[in-house]
């Protein structure tokens, strides 16, 4: 039975000047100075047809958008300069998405309880990618609504992708305690969002599913799953955790923990094979992180077909 690994395939800069909060005349810096790489951020970083997407603040507050071909292609760049962030609240990050069915990318910024901001690239912007130059012209102006007459004010927006192929757009309506969970379906026929329902209200958020017992010296991670018997188990991971991980499953349900801690890069596995008791440290990556750790959900097999450079197929790799 093989051991879980991971294998690094090397480092990029995206940006050598992104932005930290911090400037007094921004305001009160809430929730941290950190604004690009939040674990609540979601959908910071994307991929689709061969190309991976990251959105951040540079340290000018505007609002980028880079892409480069995978897995190790050269960092393009949009800088768009009609668009000025002046908050220093955290919370106020970008999400990205990709509607499959048109390629047509869309980029949601800079709210909390705050009017809608988001832009949309023309038809095919990611679906031909290298059709297409990597400039601001590629995309429209900022837009306040997402269907007609329906101004709304929005925290935590993120894009999710359907099973079918369709993509969503969900977000916080109101303020924290009092806030509704929205959810717009995207018609790509029409190129259009519609359908705005309510999907969840904060009532429903309260149920508390684990919580952390002393001092964070002794906190750990726990792992909880539902047996093909509808019965459930738990995992208690070795080692003292940190916070906000983010959770990974390959094609072979095993599952890959990773985090930051004391300014390391953290990656944990279990097999499934072994009914994941056998979690463990399989990687540490000792550069100095300081912001939390975000990953691309990108299908494993078109991440093995991305790095295919003609040693083997990505099934002989896998």
């Amino acid at each position: 039975m093989a051991a879980v690994s991971v294998q690094k395939i090397g480092d990029s800069i995206v940006d050598a000047k992104s932005l930290n909060l911090g400037e007094e005349k921004y305001g009160e810096v809430r929730f941290g100075n950190k604004i690009n790489g939040c674990s609540f951020q979601q959908d910071a970083m994307v991929s689709h047809a061969g190309h991976q997407y990251v959105a951040y603040y540079d340290g000018d507050r505007e609002v980028c958008l880079a892409r480069r071909k995978l897995p190790l292609g050269k960092w393009e760049i949009i800088r768009f300069d009609d668009y000025a962030f002046k908050s220093n609240d955290s919370h106020n990050t970008i999400s990205i998405g990709i509607s499959p069915a048109d390629g047509m990318i869309y980029l949601a910024f800079d709210h909390h309880v705050d009017a809608l901001h988001y832009r949309v690239s023309k038809n095919g912007a990611a679906a031909h990618p290298e059709k297409n130059e990597w400039e601001a012209s590629l995309f429209g102006p900022i837009l306040s609504r997402l269907e007609k007459n329906k101004e709304i004010k929005i925290s935590y927006p993120r894009f999710w992708k359907t099973p079918e192929g369709g993509l969503q757009f969900f977000y916080r309506l109101k303020g924290s305690g009092n806030g509704t969970r929205m959810l717009v379906d995207y018609n790509s026929r029409k190129s259009r969002w519609l359908n705005t329902r309510q999907i969840m209200t904060s009532c429903m958020l309260t149920a508390k599913i684990m919580g952390r017992c002393g001092s964070t010296a002794v906190r750990r991670y726990y792992h909880y799953f539902r047996k093909a018997d509808g019965t459930w188990e738990t995992r208690v991971l070795s080692g003292v955790g940190a916070s906000r991980p983010k959770v990974f499953i390959d094609k072979a349900d095993n599952a890959y923990l990773i985090f930051p801690k004391s300014g390391k890069l953290i990656i944990m596995g279990g097999q499934a094979s072994a009914s994941w008791k056998d979690w463990k440290v399989i990687h540490t990556e000792p550069s100095s992180f300081h912001s939390e750790m975000l990953g691309d959900f990108l299908p494993m097999e078109e991440l093995w077909r991305s790095l295919d450079h003609g040693a083997g197929s990505a099934k002989e790799r896998s």
